[in-house]
C-alpha cells in the first residue's frame, strides 16, 4: 500500500489506524474551524457570537449529569474483550461468561444513560432560560430546547458507542467519527449561510446522533444484536462498577461545574462580546488539545487488554510512546495557533484583522494554550490508572476543580478572561500534576514484576 513507506514512522510514533482516523478526524476540524469561524465573523455580530458560545457552554451539563458512566463502561468492557473475539463481519464468539458480562454492562448502562439524559435536560433548560431572560436574540428559547434535547438523547447513543471501543472498535469508531464531523461541518455552514445563525448548534448535534446511530444500527448492527440478545452474567454493578464510576462520576461533575460556567460567567458580567471571543478561543484551542490526546485515547482499550493479560511491559512501552509523542504534537499546534493569532491581529488586512479581533488578544490566548499543557498530562496519567479499573486520583481531582471553580470564578468576575489561562495553569500546573505524577508513579512502582511479554 501507498502507506508501507511510513510504516515505521507510525511503529515509532504510536500511530495505527485507529489513530489515524482520530488525527485526521481533529485535522479536518481545524480547517473546518477556521472556515466555521470566518463564518460566525461575517454572519454574526458580536452579541450573536456570544449567545452561540454561551449556549455550547450551558450544553456542557451533559458531561456533568452523564458523570463519567461511558468512560467505565468502556474500560469494563475492555477486559471482559481479552476473552472474547470479534470476526471482520461482526459476529461475537467466545465464553458465555464474558459475553454475559458485556450484555449486563450494555443493559445497565443504557438505563443509567436515560435518566441521566433526562437530568441533564431538566437542569440545563432551566439554566439556560435563567441565563438568556430578557436577551434581544429571537427565538432563543426554541434553539436552546431543540439543542438540549437532542444532546440529551445522544447520551444514550455515545454510551452505546463506548461499548464498541470497549470492544476494541475504535478503528470502525473513529472512521465513524470522521465522517461525523466533516458532514457536520458541511451541515453547519449551510445553515449559517442560509441565515439560520443559533439553529446551527441544533443541527450540529442532530447530524452528530444521525451518525452514531448509523454506526450502531448498521455498521456494527451484527455485534450489538449479539451483545444484546444475550443473556445476563451475574454482574455485581454496586462491586465491580459502582466504586470506579462514582468516582469518574464526581470528578466529571467537579471537572464540569469548573469548565461549564467560564463562558456564561463572562457573558453575564463582562457582556456577550468578550464572552464570544472567549468561546471561540477556548473552543479551538480544545480542539487542538483533542487532536493530541487522540494518541492516549485511542489506545485505552488495548491498554485493558494488556493489564488482563498481565503484559505490563508491553503496557509501559506503549504508554511512555504515546506520551512523549502527543506531549510533542500538543506543544507544536499551540505553537502554531499562538503564532498564528499574532501574524493575523498585526497583518495589514482587515479581513485578517477582523478575524484576529474575535479571538481574545493574543496574550490572553497564549496564557489558555499553556494551561492545555498540564491538562494533557493528566489525562495520560488518568487514563493510565483507569485501565486497571482503579482511580486513585479521584481525591486529587475534585479537590483541584472545585479549587478551579473558586479561581476561575471569582478571577472572571474582578478580571474578566485574562483569569481564564491564569487560573488553570496555576491550579493544574503547579498544584494537581505534580501530585497526580506522584500518585501514578507510585502506583506503577507497587504492580507485581512484569509479565514478559
Amino acid at each position: 500500500m501507498f502507506l508501507d513507506p511510513l510504516r515505521p514512522i507510525f511503529l515509532k510514533t504510536g500511530l495505527d489506524r485507529a489513530v489515524l482516523y482520530g488525527i485526521l478526524m481533529k485535522c479536518w476540524q481545524i480547517p473546518s474551524g477556521v472556515v466555521t469561524m470566518l463564518m460566525i465573523a461575517f454572519f454574526f455580530d458580536p452579541e450573536t457570537q456570544g449567545v452561540y458560545y454561551t449556549i455550547f457552554g450551558i450544553l456542557g451539563l451533559q458531561n456533568m449529569a452523564e458523570a463519567g458512566l461511558t468512560s467505565v463502561l468502556m474500560h469494563a468492557v475492555s477486559h471482559e474483550s481479552a476473552r472474547v473475539q470479534i470476526s471482520g463481519d461482526g459476529n461475537l464468539t467466545g465464553t458465555p461468561d464474558a459475553i454475559g458480562r458485556i450484555a449486563s454492562l450494555t443493559r445497565g448502562g443504557v438505563k443509567c444513560l436515560l435518566g441521566c439524559g433526562v437530568l441533564f435536560a431538566i437542569i440545563a433548560l432551566v439554566w439556560g432560560l435563567l441565563i438568556f431572560r430578557g436577551s434581544d436574540e429571537s427565538n432563543i428559547g426554541f434553539v436552546l430546547l431543540c439543542s438540549v434535547l437532542l444532546s440529551a438523547a445522544s447520551l444514550v447513543s455515545a454510551g452505546l458507542v463506548a461499548i464498541l471501543e470497549g470492544c476494541n472498535q475504535v478503528v470502525a469508531v473513529n472512521r465513524n467519527r470522521l465522517g461525523q464531523v466533516v458532514c457536520g461541518s458541511f451541515v453547519v455552514w449551510v445553515v449559517i449561510a442560509t441565515g439560520g445563525t443559533l439553529w446551527a448548534i441544533p443541527a450540529s448535534l442532530a447530524t452528530q446522533l444521525i451518525w452514531e446511530m448509523k454506526l450502531i444500527a448498521f455498521g456494527n448492527r451484527k455485534l450489538m444484536l449479539k451483545i444484546l440478545k444475550a443473556s445476563d452474567t451475574d454482574l455485581n454493578w454496586r462491586q465491580e462498577i459502582w466504586p470506579l464510576q462514582w468516582k469518574l462520576g464526581l470528578q466529571g461533575f467537579v471537572h464540569q461545574f469548573a469548565f461549564t460556567p467560564m463562558i456564561p460567567v463572562l457573558y453575564h458580567w463582562h457582556g456577550p462580546v468578550v464572552a464570544g471571543q472567549a468561546g471561540m478561543t477556548l473552543s479551538t484551542l480544545l480542539q487542538l488539545l483533542g487532536v493530541a490526546s487522540m494518541w492516549i485515547r485511542t489506545r485505552a482499550p488495548q491498554f485493558g487488554e494488556l493489564i488482563a493479560q498481565e503484559k505490563r511491559s508491553t503496557l509501559d512501552q506503549v504508554f511512555r510512546k504515546v506520551t512523549i509523542s502527543s506531549t510533542a504534537a500538543l506543544v507544536a499546534l499551540m505553537t502554531l495557533f499562538c503564532s498564528t493569532l499574532f501574524l493575523m491581529g498585526n497583518a495589514d488586512h482587515e479581513l485578517l484583522v477582523k478575524l484576529a479581533s474575535r479571538f481574545l488578544p493574543v496574550q490572553l490566548a497564549l496564557g489558555i494554550a499553556i494551561a492545555t499543557l498540564p491538562i494533557h498530562l493528566m489525562q495520560c496519567f488518568a487514563i493510565y490508572l483507569r485501565s486497571h479499573k482503579v482511580d486513585p486520583l479521584w481525591r486529587i481531582t475534585i479537590a483541584s476543580n472545585l479549587l478551579l471553580t473558586l479561581a476561575v470564578v471569582l478571577g472572571e468576575i474582578q478580571f474578566g478572561a485574562i483569569a481564564l489561562g491564569a487560573s488553570i495553569t496555576l491550579v493544574y500546573g503547579f498544584i494537581t500534576l505534580p501530585t497526580v505524577f506522584m500518585v501514578w508513579h507510585r502506583f506503577r512502582t507497587n504492580q507485581s514484576p512484569a509479565k514478559s511479554s
